[in-house]
């Protein structure tokens, strides 16, 4: 009787853990399906608070900064409700006080730094552009670059591995987000090298702020020489 009570208990067990498991995958399928719509929504001219600023300048494509900003408050918002206390752990400063934290981030650049000049054979390496931008232009451009766009991009892409996804699935979407990454951005083969290496560190010191940080100054030396 006990031996049977015993193969319910865990038939029941089971199919909670699968019940569990479906309804956690339909959550992140709505995250991130809410995130895509919102990346690539057309935000009416009311709502431009921040790209109005740069309807001098063209990219070649339209950027909606507003539209990351919601990215930003809906990654942390689900944080703060369902891994409050992962928070703390994968937001600490403490490896951004370690010498060795920024021994990985510079060789990591210094890497992507190689590679992106070696196919131009390292002619305009130390080439630096001024454009006739406004001063509030370069500060809209150095917030959206260097602050808006490393806070998004991090927390859509490199987060899920320290917060959604446990090591059976870690690097199941590791595949995912690199190829989602590399999939957004013109150079392909910088694209998938630059998410490889911010994945590498995202997982290597269990911490959001190093590849924030590194992607961070990479944008900042790109405003540069854009």
């Amino acid at each position: 009787m006990f031996k049977g009570e015993g193969i319910v208990e865990n038939k029941n067990d089971i199919k909670n853990r699968w019940g569990f498991s479906i309804v956690k995958a339909i959550a992140y399928v709505l995250l991130f399906s809410t995130i895509f719509i919102l990346q690539n929504i057309r935000y009416p001219d009311e709502f431009r608070f921040i790209s109005k600023h740069l309807d001098r300048i063209d990219f070649g494509r339209e950027f909606y900064p507003e539209g990351s900003l919601l990215v930003i408050f809906l990654f942390l918002l689900v944080f703060l409700i369902f891994f409050k206390r992962k928070l703390t752990v994968y937001f600490s400063i403490k490896p951004l006080k370690k010498v060795n934290t920024y021994i990985w981030i510079t060789s990591f650049l210094l890497l992507i730094f190689l590679l992106e000049h070696s196919s131009t054979g390292f002619k305009y390496i130390f080439q630096i552009n001024i454009h006739p931008f406004y001063l509030t232009e370069y500060a809209i451009l150095f917030l959206m670059t260097s602050i808006i766009t490393p806070l998004e991009e991090e927390l859509v892409f490199r987060s899920p591995l320290l917060f959604m996804f446990n090591n059976k699935f870690r690097y199941l979407w590791l595949i995912i987000s690199i190829s989602w990454f590399t999939l957004i951005h013109n150079d392909a083969i910088f694209a998938l090298l630059f998410s490889i290496g911010l994945s590498f560190l995202t997982i290597k010191f269990k911490n959001l702020w190093v590849p924030i940080v590194a992607h961070l100054i990479w944008n900042l030396y790109a405003l540069l020489v854009i």
